[in-house]
């Protein structure tokens, strides 16, 4: 069998090669949705450090990826295609790294690279998530040099606990490993190096959790009482990181019952054969007590976080699956191959992987993602840009904001303020609290006390009674979308609209 340092440089060249060139395609048609923009436009719209750190506060995110944002932002402020261009800058090492290092033979690796996690959910949408693929290879990388390393691998396993929520779940089963292998099967005597070592990895695990704590204040993680659905939940996510099952793409396609129709199925195979090969690769690895303990530990982490304060998505649950193959990854650097018995599950799994990351591809490549780029685009066009704008609800709106010029303030009803980017803080009131009277209200507040028409954006059409009723002016609609909540309806508000 193949080991990675076996992979030439030829092919290395034409996998990492090829990668680039399907991501940059498909990155160049990819439309930021909202999660994706509010991060360049936190980074963007902060003056300072400081003020990016306080702007990121309610994020419930480790503060890295916007840290590393900074820079960009600012050379580039009208430019968000350059933290796309950073993102796969991020994942193509991560990939490089996996091709070029890991133990995998060239089908698996083939199959890993183009399959859904690295060829999209990681590399064509930028989110932090990649740079948590980074640090978790990079790990793997130095873990057989941990001895003489351990300052270095220290390091990325602060990075990794700062990345992602995903990534701070992972730093924990990173040092949950260093922690077994130094105290209960190292036989080498403690120096300063370990100390230091440990006391940074730790202390980058409060940092990060710190950092998540905030994000309660804003009511994205919440903890949940203990039911049987709450508690069904993560497993049935857990077997759909292991078989791929990319809903949005899809539900997109064949429309929201199909999907549900579909699900079912998905359920009954997916879920019992999760179990199956579990079982399977956890008794495969049950004579390398390294990979056995990071595996168990990672996914009790994972579990916990998804069971109790947040549910997730494909993104946060995919890493079921990299944690998978990182303790492979180590389970090899012990026992210098990749275990047999787990070979055929592998390629049926990374096999799913493939299909789901060229349906995903596919279809962000032919249709569009979400709305917020082409509306940013007719306002612009239509010089609407110079109209004061409210938008609800406030946080999808960010996927039109990130395209608009820097400084451009929108009025957000369930702020009371005209601001930049969507604050996620305490003072916001919940979406589901006002009314669309009210909505309507705060439109025609602004329109009367600017003395100039307000363009309203919706992400619902307006019924006759109230574009009647509120002397509404239809000026456009974006549909259609992967993200089907990103719709956007724009409205047209004259300053005399008092009904």
């Amino acid at each position: 069998m193949k080991t990675g340092s076996q992979t030439s440089t030829k092919q290395t060249a034409l996998l990492v090669g090829s990668f680039v060139l399907i991501c940059g395609i498909t990155i160049f048609n990819h439309e930021m949705w909202r999660d994706e923009a509010s991060a360049w436009l936190m980074s963007r719209e902060s003056s300072s450090l400081w003020e990016l750190l306080k702007n990121s506060n309610y994020t419930g995110h480790p503060r890295l990826w916007n840290l590393l944002l900074f820079p960009i932002a600012k050379f580039f402020p009208s430019s968000p295609f350059a933290m796309q261009i950073f993102n796969l800058i991020v994942v193509t090492t991560a990939v490089w790294i996996f091709i070029h290092h890991s133990p995998f033979d060239n089908l698996h690796k083939f199959l890993f690279v183009f399959g859904y996690l690295p060829i999209y959910e990681y590399s064509v949408v930028a989110r932090p998530y990649g740079l948590s693929l980074l640090f978790m290879f990079l790990f793997c990388l130095l873990f057989p040099k941990r001895k003489e390393r351990f300052l270095t691998l220290s390091l990325v396993v602060f990075l990794l606990s700062n990345s992602s929520p995903v990534g701070l779940v992972a730093g924990g089963a990173c040092l949950g490993l260093l922690v077994f292998d130094t105290f209960l099967v190292g036989d080498e005597k403690l120096d300063w190096r370990k100390y230091t070592g440990f006391a940074f990895i730790i202390f980058g695990i409060l940092i990060g959790l710190a950092s998540m704590i905030s994000g309660t204040q804003s009511g994205l993680y919440e903890f949940r009482t203990l039911d049987f659905k709450t508690f069904l939940k993560p497993y049935r996510s857990f077997a759909e990181s292991l078989f791929l099952f990319p809903r949005e793409f899809i539900r997109f396609f064949i429309g929201k019952e199909a999907v549900a129709d579909f699900r079912v199925w998905f359920d009954i195979l997916a879920f019992p054969s999760a179990c199956y090969v579990t079982i399977r690769f956890c008794k495969a690895m049950v004579n390398s007590a390294h990979a056995l303990s990071f595996y168990l530990l990672g996914n009790a982490g994972l579990f916990i976080l998804f069971t109790f304060f947040y549910s997730g998505s494909l993104r946060h649950h995919g890493f079921f699956f990299i944690l998978l193959i990182s303790a492979l990854w180590i389970c090899a650097t012990i026992k210098k191959e990749i275990l047999k018995p787990t070979k055929t599950a592998l390629t049926v799994m990374l096999s799913a992987h493939l299909l789901a990351g060229v349906i995903a591809v596919a279809s962000d490549s032919f249709s569009p993602f979400s709305n917020g780029k082409r509306t940013a685009e007719f306002i612009k066009k239509e010089g609407l840009n110079e109209a004061s704008i409210v938008a609800y609800p406030g946080a999808k709106a960010d996927a039109i904001m990130a395209y608009m010029e820097k400084g451009t303030e929108m009025f957000y009803p369930t702020m009371g303020r005209f601001v930049s980017f969507y604050d996620l803080g305490p003072q916001t009131l919940r979406e589901e609290q006002l009314s669309m009277e009210s909505v309507f209200q705060a439109a025609q507040d602004i329109s009367r006390k600017s003395n100039r028409q307000t363009l309203l954006i919706l992400n619902r059409e307006v019924n006759k009674e109230s574009v009647a009723k509120y002397k509404l002016v239809k000026k456009g609609a974006f549909v259609g979308s992967i993200k089907g909540d990103e719709s956007f309806y724009l409205y047209g508000v004259p300053s005399d609209s008092r009904p």
